[in-house]
């Protein structure tokens, strides 16, 4: 009986081990194969995603103080709500200040978003939820 036990959960471990290792490969399947393939990238060039790399370390500098404001004042909101006694004038202007960090936010993202569109119309075309996008 100990011995069957002993087996039937070294057969559901190796099951479930299967399962996950299938999963991970249908995922890698699914995405594509890198350069020149239809999948994230869609059909662009070695230039194009070099120059939409270069974009988007242009934006992740250029967004780090808003992003680290972000991150701060969604701190102290989490504190305000911790205390005992809520001190409901500090977390509406937290919650203000936020918003406002976040449509700037927003905003630089548009306009990041344009340019890696004026780089390749193409980028970022591909499946995600709920059919074909554009996978910004």
């Amino acid at each position: 009986m100990r011995c069957l036990k002993a087996t039937m959960a070294v057969a559901l471990i190796m099951a479930m081990s299967l399962m996950l290792t299938g999963q991970a490969f249908a995922w890698r399947g699914h995405h594509g194969g890198g350069y020149g393939y239809s999948g994230y990238y869609g059909n662009i060039s070695t230039e194009e995603l070099d120059a939409i790399n270069a974009e988007r370390d242009v934006f992740y500098t250029a967004t780090g103080e808003l992003r680290q404001s972000i991150y701060e004042k969604r701190a102290e909101l989490r504190d305000e709500f911790a205390q005992t006694a809520l001190d409901v004038e500090t977390i509406k202007a937290l919650q203000s200040e936020i918003s406002d960090l976040n449509s700037q936010f927003d905003q630089q993202q548009i306009e990041h978003m344009i340019r890696l569109h004026e780089i390749s119309p193409d980028f970022g075309l591909g499946y995600g939820r709920g059919g074909f996008y554009r996978g910004w």
